[in-house]
């Protein structure tokens, strides 16, 4: 799906989005879980103030729980199967790459729906 232009919005609201994304790559310096927990506390501290900054965090909180279940799923059929790594090293390499393109997009005051997503409603 093709991001859409959005209204201009306040710079709070768009660095709150931007680090609702960015905050789950805190997983990859050695905080484990940080990846669901901070964009959590974003949407739970947020969402009362910003509809913009409460979409962007669910839908960083609903990408970061797929990738932390299809990466569990990928990593315990791998200790079988030693050629699903490759399947691991994607869906890691691929929530690295998306979660910048999501944090650009909503820096930019636009839009972004994560692909591969379950999305789940609070």
């Amino acid at each position: 799906m093709e991001p859409t232009q959005n209204q201009p919005r306040p710079h709070a609201e768009l660095t709150w989005a931007m680090t609702a994304h960015l905050s789950a790559l805190c997983l990859y310096l050695g905080m484990p879980l940080s990846n669901l927990l901070f964009p959590y506390l974003i949407w739970r501290w947020q969402r009362a103030h910003s509809g913009y900054v409460a979409t962007h965090a669910l839908a960083a909180l609903n990408f970061q729980i797929t990738v932390t279940v299809s990466g569990l799923a990928a990593t315990l059929i791998a200790c079988f199967v030693p050629l699903v790594w490759i399947v691991v090293i994607v869906v890691f390499s691929a929530n690295i790459i998306y979660t910048g393109i999501a944090a650009d997009h909503a820096k930019s005051g636009l839009t972004f729906r994560y692909p591969f997503t379950l999305r789940w409603k609070p």
